[in-house]
């Protein structure tokens, strides 16, 4: 009967699909200039110099040149006497745990030969809090004024040892963050703080008095907007002056105050998963402070019954959050103002670059690869592989549709984007790798940058692969997964002719969810979705 149900609604929502109201076309997308710096820091104050900002609300960014004195405070490596305690291998051995795997990260940072730079920044609206960086350089300090790209972590991020670093430096080449940025003419800041945040500004903190020592997930008060846009980036790219203030106090833990990357005022700010919906809304909440934007298997849409519940599996995850605590009332004002879908007429003027896969899966998902990446273990490669391909296609399946829900949006609008639709793949780290070096010609185009250099496709070691469904890091080159420009303008094609399709691959995923936990959460929500569709229709057409 459920199953029935579910059917019924999903052709319901398919056919309010079909009949959507078009938005009406918009002029022609004029780009930033390539040479065009982005709109200041100070400009997100609303005054003309960052002097004019009480100082006590910005960032203070400390940078630390020796990783491992934190690392063995935070109990990642163990000293013994006057040097570190080391393993058969001769490499410092590393012990992590539940309590320190946030920090993992720190590693990569010190095996990258001083190219990759540990900072820490204090946000004064969320309790002065120090959220800390990593900060690629292609020269190992910032001898060079650069554009800055400020990358953004999934839904478990650092906390859950699942951040770029880490998940990327089991390989060498384009597919490795560091390997492929450090051959860029860029700086690349990647915020290692923000599990199940979406990086926004929280309509009620769940817990607004506690600390990060009190809990992981959503310690205090959750301002990730004001955070990213306005009290970090004036400080951290060096538009603020570097003279400490005299009442500001010196570090007494070897750190450099006042600490910047010599941004040159150009900047990029992109995420997965999560994220690919923070950096959306970032970018369209502040029109002109990001030369571009990237958007990695993210949901744009926040405000409909179904992708509203697409948010609320995610934030249920840090301490049973809910949506509600998030963006207020689902469809309110709040949540409309956080739904990119909506917004996206705000992205005229931004390089843009979106992704997605189809859901299905492809050579990274099969049985004989997952098993000869774990040795031959055909139990554990079984289980992994059924993970990815069950919970990490359906995912991706959803995502993919959110997708192309904006591409036809901005089609409507006249605004152009660089889109990457993979034939195949799941909610995994192999596409995730791939928009590394797929997204760059995207960002070199806006900060007037040569994109052809290339560097080897990647290697995997074997000796380690970084896994974890659903997702996986499968440590091999996912250039394959890139369909041909033929096959890419036939996906485009067919997406513009059924599009409403992929709305039955969404349900269907939905559907098994329900049947699998016995519940009709997936069928109401669906019943919801398309009584919502049309109303939608109305609250997209009026943006333009």
């Amino acid at each position: 009967m459920k199953f029935l149900r579910t059917l019924t609604t999903t052709s319901a929502a398919v056919a309010l699909t079909l009949g959507l109201a078009a938005a009406p076309l918009a002029q022609a997308d004029d780009k930033m200039a390539p040479n065009e710096k982005a709109a200041s820091a100070a400009s997100r104050w609303n005054v003309d110099s960052l002097d004019q900002v009480d100082r006590s609300q910005l960032s203070v960014i400390k940078q630390y040149d020796d990783v491992l004195p934190f690392m063995a405070e935070k109990g990642l490596i163990t000293k013994d006497g006057n040097s570190y305690v080391r393993g058969a291998d001769d490499k410092i051995k590393m012990t992590v745990t539940s309590k320190n795997e946030k920090w993992r990260w720190l590693s990569d940072v010190n095996n990258s030969k001083g190219k990759v730079k540990f900072m820490t920044a204090t946000s004064p609206s969320m309790n002065n809090r120090e959220v800390p960086l990593a900060v690629i350089t292609p020269t190992g300090n910032f001898d060079a004024a650069r554009p800055t790209i400020y990358l953004l972590n999934g839904a478990g991020g650092a906390e859950q040892g699942m951040e770029w670093l880490y998940m990327t430096n089991g390989e060498k080449g384009k597919t490795n963050l560091i390997d492929f940025y450090t051959s860029k003419n860029v700086n690349v800041v990647v915020v290692e703080a923000g599990a199940f945040s979406y990086y926004t500004d929280w309509y009620n903190s769940p817990h607004p008095t506690d600390t990060v020592e009190d809990r992981t997930y959503l310690p205090g008060p959750q301002r990730w907007e004001t955070f990213l846009a306005k009290e970090l980036p004036g400080p951290l790219e060096g538009e603020l002056a570097k003279d400490a203030p005299e009442d500001q106090p010196t570090a007494t833990d070897g750190a450099t105050v006042n600490a910047n990357i010599n941004g040159n005022g150009q900047r990029a700010i992109a995420g997965m998963s999560m994220s690919a919906t923070s950096s959306l809304l970032l970018a369209e909440h502040n029109p002109g402070f990001y030369n571009a934007v990237g958007s990695y298997s993210g949901c744009a849409a926040t405000s409909t019954p179904m992708t509203n519940f697409y948010v609320g599996l995610t934030v249920n995850r840090a301490n049973n959050a809910t949506p509600e605590q998030m963006w207020g009332p689902r469809g309110g004002e709040y949540n409309r103002f956080n739904d990119a879908l909506i917004n996206s007429n705000n992205l005229k003027g931004t390089h843009t670059y979106v992704s997605a896969s189809t859901g299905l899966p492809g050579e990274h998902e099969n049985l004989s690869s997952i098993a000869e990446k774990n040795g031959g273990d055909l139990s554990s490669a079984f289980k992994s592989s059924s993970t990815l391909v069950v919970e990490g296609g359906a995912i991706e399946a959803a995502m993919f549709d959110c997708t192309t829900q904006l591409k036809r949006k901005m089609d409507r609008e006249g605004i152009d984007a660089d889109w990457n639709f993979r034939a195949t793949g799941t909610h995994s780290w192999p596409g995730w790798k791939e928009d590394i070096w797929k997204s760059w010609p995207t960002y070199a185009a806006a900060f007037g940058q040569d994109a052809s250099t290339e560097v080897p496709t990647a290697t995997p070691e074997a000796s380690e692969d970084r896994s974890a469904a659903p997702q996986a890091a499968n440590a091999e080159t996912v250039e394959k997964l890139s369909p041909t420009a033929e096959e890419e303008n036939e996906a485009n094609a067919a997406e513009r002719n059924t599009g409403a399709l992929n709305n039955v691959t969404d349900a269907a995923a939905a559907a098994a969810d329900a049947l699998t936990n016995g519940t009709d959460t997936a069928a109401d929500a669906l019943t919801d979705e398309a009584a919502a569709r049309t109303d939608t229709a109305d609250d997209l057409a009026a943006t333009n």
